[in-house]
């Protein structure tokens, strides 16, 4: 967020896992597994498409959201 206009210019997306009985889980406690399994790229095409998803959501509800 710009502090001269308060406007969005840039956004992150972190790999969290929401577990239902456990809660929070951190990237350090799922990573390697996901490294092991080789799933690294599917990993990273399921978070840019929640992350797209979400920015589309954003744009829909008027909200100004930067470019991609």
């Amino acid at each position: 967020v710009s502090t001269d206009t308060g406007a969005v210019t840039g956004f992150e997306a972190l790999a969290r896992w929401h577990h239902p009985t456990r809660g929070m889980i951190s990237p350090g406690a799922f990573l390697p597994a996901i490294a092991r399994a080789g799933l690294f790229d599917r990993l990273g095409e399921v978070m840019l498409f929640q992350a797209l998803t979400a920015l589309r959501d954003w744009d829909r509800a008027g909200l100004d959201v930067p470019g991609v």
